[in-house]
């Protein structure tokens, strides 16, 4: 009996053993505060964006930084080393920076740092207050006037120093100034309003940090690329590890593309497309500036992928929108001040743009005559929605959608790149809804050139692909059913199959699916659960990257290889210790409203629940449009319908919902 007991004791301390090296310091939901749970730089940090393949497949390229750093640099993964580089930094982009901004720079991003510190120990204070600990809430306020005035005294002695060495008579000077003073004490409310005058001064903005990299582009023909840094354009050549300055001005330049042969590049300056070519000195600007008489300006400019074409949106603005003046009042202040400003209302007559697609050649060395217009898209008081201009991969043909509110048309155009023919009318349809704030990549055309794919809404009111046979206009649903599948992915190289994200395994899943074009078959690529956002597939299809996350693991930047099936988790993007805080992990619900439709939730049962409790509840609903997101997904974790859910069941025992 006593050796039993031994063995029995040996084996739970084991096994107590193990459980604290699979879950190191993890926290008592019971003893946590708000303070702890809410802290002032949050738990999740940022996600990879901008995921790009080289044309040859040899790197990955994504724009991201670690947890609670500044900007977003370039990063590039070498697919057949295996290894992955930071290619910007504050540090290395210092010698293209003038050496004051460096400095302002890291100065910025300590008072940021700083301010974070002192915020989170001033909710950590004043929790201890309110639990009734001795606890001194104006030190902080103390220590910021003491500085203040130390910093005051500093500014007068400076000044005094500056005005004793110009004037004849220093030391009567000096004992006037120094009797001044003292006769100028400021009260505390005057000290007060000083430091908000000072903290106003000083707050950070967004230009104050050090951003890193905006936007890049890879070339077509070789394993390079060019980005964008603080408004200027820089080459880079990841076999070399080489940064190349492209331009140098106080003018922001945008990366628009290389050129197809890889000679040089399209970048865009306000609405000015230029092209340069590495090895000349001749700066083109394409979209040569409208006709004044016709009062129409450039908006944007569509370059075709074989660099031979473009897509000239002109806008002409005709009066002002109707405006009412609103009288509003700021808080901000000591005093309470009221400010007008101009606010524009459901009932106002909208007064929108009239807009015109002008499509042109490409001149190398004359512009030509300006081309009228192919398509007109009406101005005034009305609501028109329309698309970006797609191309296919050739050039050779464009498409586009627009939907009228007020008729509810969804209309689909397609064109081909000959001047002065007009696009024709391949798809029209009765739409509620216009499509611009909810689809992405909503129109794609195959490889081949010969189908294009539009995500529209299907019989039961949901986002799906169809595909239109070019040759004859006819349209095939790609599937069917009550789940939605967009953003388009991408094609395999021979246009048998398309790749799209889908929740069809439920609204709280994304993930990403393989369509086989001739007979509609579905194959789910990757995790079973969780959500797969901002995918990219590789032009071979081997590769797939994407930011997939789940209640299991926070969401990072996944690389999949097709051929192998390994994946490769590529970033860390979070606070180290997050999963301490995650006490509960909640489970997916279905349920029927008394109108029969399927309701989605999310449940947080407390430890130690049972069917037969009778406890507390929470039944958390978002009030407003998600635009493409949904409350309960298998990778939210949000302050208010996960964190806030959750340790109200950890901590208080209650039952938690999100619908």
């Amino acid at each position: 009996m006593q050796r039993k007991y031994f063995t029995f004791l040996a084996l739970l301390v084991f096994a107590v053993a193990i459980f604290s090296a699979q879950h190191p310091g993890k926290l008592d939901p019971t003893k946590l505060s708000l303070e702890e749970l809410y802290p002032v730089v949050p738990f999740k940090g940022k996600t990879a964006k901008k995921i790009r393949f080289s044309e040859g497949e040899q790197y990955l390229a994504f724009l991201w930084n670690n947890y609670n750093q500044p900007g977003t640099d370039l990063y590039i993964y070498d697919l057949k080393t295996q290894s992955l580089k930071r290619v910007t930094s504050l540090d290395r982009m210092k010698e293209f920076d003038p050496p004051e901004d460096r400095v302002a720079f890291q100065k910025k991003w300590d008072q940021k740092t700083r301010e974070n510190s002192v915020m989170q120990e001033m909710y950590f204070a004043q929790r201890d207050y309110l639990m009734g600990k001795d606890v001194d809430l104006d030190r902080f306020e103390r220590e910021e006037l003491r500085a203040l005035k130390l910093e005051l005294k500093k500014e007068k002695e400076k000044k005094q120093a500056e005005e004793a060495k110009h004037s004849k008579n220093k030391k009567k000077k000096k004992k006037k100034k120094i009797k001044k003073e003292k006769s100028e004490e400021l009260e505390l409310w005057e000290l007060r309003d000083k430091l908000k005058e000072k903290k106003k001064k000083e707050e950070i903005k967004k230009t104050d940090l050090y951003p890193g990299v905006k936007n890049y582009r890879w070339s077509k023909t070789k394993p390079e690329l060019i980005f964008q840094y603080r408004g200027d354009l820089f080459h880079y050549i990841p076999a070399s590890d080489q940064i190349i300055r492209l331009t140098m001005t106080d003018d922001e330049e945008d990366i628009v593309a290389f050129t197809p042969n890889g000679d040089g590049y399209f970048y865009k300056k306000d609405h000015q497309i230029f092209k340069v070519l590495f090895a000349s000195s001749y700066i083109q600007q394409l979209n040569r500036t409208l006709a004044k008489k016709n009062k129409y300006e450039i908006d944007n400019t569509s370059i075709s992928p074989n660099g031979q074409w473009m897509m000239i949106l002109a806008k002409k603005q005709e009066g002002k929108p109707a405006q009412r003046e609103v009288e509003i009042m700021s808080y901000k202040e000591r005093f309470a001040r009221a400010t007008k400003v101009k606010r524009q209302v459901a009932d106002d007559k909208r007064n929108e743009p009239h807009y015109r697609l002008i499509l042109r050649k490409i001149q190398d060395k004359n512009y030509g005559q300006e081309p009228e217009p192919i398509f007109d898209i009406p101005g005034g008081d009305v609501w028109y929605e329309f698309s970006d201009i797609e191309w296919n991969e050739e050039g050779s043909m464009y498409a586009f959608m627009t939907w009228q509110r007020e008729k509810g048309d969804l209309k689909i155009w397609t064109g081909k790149t000959m001047e002065g023919e007009k696009p024709q009318l391949l798809f029209s349809k009765k739409e509620k809804i216009g499509f611009k704030d909810f689809y992405e990549n909503n129109l794609k055309f195959t490889p081949n050139g010969k189908h294009l794919a539009a995500i529209i809404y299907n019989g039961e009111g949901f986002r799906q692909p169809v595909l239109f046979d070019l040759s004859t206009k006819k349209r095939r649903a790609l599937m069917e059913g009550r789940f939605e599948a967009y953003p388009i992915v991408g094609f395999s190289k021979d246009s048998s199959k398309m790749y799209v994200e889908s929740d069809k395994l439920s609204p709280a899943i994304h993930s990403i699916f393989e369509i086989t074009l001739s007979n509609r078959q579905m194959k789910r690529i990757g995790e079973k659960t969780g959500m797969h956002r901002n995918s990219k597939l590789s032009k071979s299809n081997r590769w797939i990257a994407t930011n997939f996350g789940n209640w299991d693991k926070r969401p990072e930047l996944h690389l999949m290889d097709r051929e192998s099936g390994e994946t490769e988790i590529l970033t860390a993007s979070h606070r180290e210790d997050w999963d301490k805080f995650n006490f509960i992990k909640p489970e997916r619900i279905t349920f029927k409203n008394r109108l029969g439709q399927t309701i989605h939730g999310m449940i947080f049962k407390p430890s130690g629940w049972t069917p037969q409790d009778k406890r507390p509840g929470i039944v958390y609903m978002y009030g407003g449009p998600l635009n493409t997101d949904h409350t309960v997904e298998e990778d939210n974790y949000s302050t208010l319908s996960y964190m806030f859910q959750m340790i109200m069941a950890a901590k208080h025992g209650y039952v938690t919902v999100n619908i």
